[in-house]
């Protein structure tokens, strides 16, 4: 601390024979930002792998065939940060690895990255009843089933009697009439 007392002061000169020239200071910075980059770049690789396997832990790759049915996901007119599925549409064509031609309810078609894409699942919420007697239908194929293993599911109604009305039992004794 003394010694850069005494340069201020005015008491030591600088010198100026030991100091660097300008040509020597810009190569030496230089080499510092050179070395500054290497270790910033090693540690962004580093950081990288670590974060892609950490995301490649959970995350599964969407693969989808021509003929899928898909729902999409836009974004919805309410609100611009919510976003709605919609569809089904049709898979027509995969132009890219991860992009789809998509043919949407209304006919037009659209590019969509599969990440904007989940398959569809149709539900089944009733069920149609074909009688033995239907010639409507053609020849009805059975599928076999093991009523050794199948729990009985079936409700006898006659142990019922207190739940149904007159007009219910009446329907019970003659179906589709």
């Amino acid at each position: 601390m003394s010694i850069l007392k005494e340069f201020w002061t005015g008491e030591r000169e600088i010198p100026t024979s030991g100091a660097r020239s300008v040509e020597e200071y810009l190569k030496q910075l230089q080499k510092k930002l050179q070395d500054a980059h290497d270790i910033a770049s090693e540690n962004s690789a580093k950081n990288q792998e670590r974060m892609t396997s950490h995301y490649n832990l959970r995350s599964r790759e969407k693969r989808f065939s021509v003929g899928d049915e898909v729902l999409i996901l836009m974004p919805s007119s309410m609100h611009k940060l919510l976003n709605t599925w919609i569809g089904p549409a049709k898979v027509v064509k995969l132009t890219r690895p991860h992009s789809c031609l998509v043919q949407m309810e209304d006919g037009s078609t659209r590019e969509l990255h599969v990440n904007k894409l989940r398959p569809y699942i149709s539900r089944v919420d009733h069920v149609g009843v074909i009688f033995d007697q239907d010639s409507d239908f053609g020849e009805l194929h059975y599928v076999p089933t093991d009523k050794e293993t199948q729990p009985n599911t079936g409700i006898e109604l006659n142990q019922m009697p207190d739940v149904l009305n007159s007009q219910q039992k009446h329907q019970r004794e003659k179906p589709f009439c």
